[in-house]
């Protein structure tokens, strides 16, 4: 298989566990789920021993549970998460959440002025049945895109 991607998100076997199946037929990840912020850290941690087991790429939610006994949820958890994610050679992260862009749209920006080498997207889970928007989301995660809507190749 491709690009080993972490998928963060309390929904991940619920509601949105379909979108497994979607991201290994059509975007060739191998995928591993946590549903918490801190399942997401040990899964990240244990996961970067060998190139080989490291995630390529994150699709995340915004807010997070930080522990698998409740906790609140924060606002911005999984932008937190994100940004340690890049340490751990994490080069392709996508936002799937609730949240309006705007609401965090100070931190996304510093996130990709601060790390220029990273790859960043936003998905609304709203929207995400909408036409092309799975695709583009899968495409994003495989790196094929610089900016929503461009490809590399009209860069």
């Amino acid at each position: 298989m491709g690009t080993r991607l972490l998928w963060v998100d309390d929904d991940c076997d619920g509601l949105l566990r379909p979108l497994e199946r979607i991201l290994e037929k059509k975007g060739h990840f191998t995928v591993k789920k946590a549903a918490t912020f801190v399942d997401a850290m040990r899964l990240l941690k244990d996961n970067n021993a060998a190139i080989n087991t490291r995630f390529g790429a994150l699709l995340v939610d915004v807010i997070l549970p930080e522990g698998p006994f409740g906790g609140s949820l924060a606002s911005d958890l999984g932008v937190q998460f994100a940004e340690a994610s890049i340490s751990y050679g994490v080069s392709k992260i996508a936002f799937l959440t609730v949240v309006r862009q705007d609401e965090i749209i100070d931190r996304y920006v510093e996130l990709e002025r601060s790390h220029p080498e990273v790859s960043f997207s936003y998905f609304d889970k709203t929207t995400l049945l909408s036409k092309g928007e799975i695709e583009e989301l899968v495409s994003r995660l495989n790196g094929n895109h610089n900016e929503k809507g461009a490809s590399e190749d009209e860069s």
